[in-house]
């Protein structure tokens, strides 16, 4: 049985971005995940431009421009915070799921219009942190949990 490959759709591909860019240009095709845009206005700074270019991932300047001729199962939000919560209710609202990277947001009223997008479309909203299954951070949630 052939598994149908998860379309991602990459925001902000220089800084912390590149780290998806590596792993998806790397890797995307042992984990059915097939990078099929990147949006970032300043692309020039990814130091993988011209792989990404090989590769044939076309290139956008915004979300908008990037979603009025393709579509994505999965947005990746690498962009600077106070980009986090405009960009995610548009991915959400073209019926992407979202992964953001953390914070999820500039401030809590952003985060909270994060999480109405999410529900209206029934798509899911994740913040990635890297730690979140460390011994360390487990430890300190039990004993969060346990009071």
């Amino acid at each position: 049985m052939s598994i149908r490959p998860v379309d991602i759709v990459l925001v902000a591909i220089g800084g912390y971005g590149v780290n998806y860019v590596n792993h998806l240009l790397d890797h995307g095709d042992a984990h059915q995940a097939r990078l099929v845009g990147a949006v970032d206005p300043f692309a020039t700074n990814c130091p993988r431009l011209d792989d990404l270019k090989a590769h044939g991932v076309p290139i956008f300047d915004d979300l908008d421009a990037f979603y009025a001729t393709r579509n994505a199962d999965l947005a990746v939000i690498s962009s600077p915070i106070h980009f986090h919560a405009p960009q995610a209710i548009a991915a959400l609202e073209h019926g992407s799921h979202v992964l953001c990277e953390k914070p999820a947001a500039a401030t809590m009223d952003e985060v909270q219009r994060m999480i109405h997008a999410a529900d209206d479309a029934k798509r899911m909203l994740a913040i990635g942190y890297q730690w979140s299954y460390s011994p360390a951070i487990l430890e300190l949630k039990s004993h969060i949990l346990a009071g």
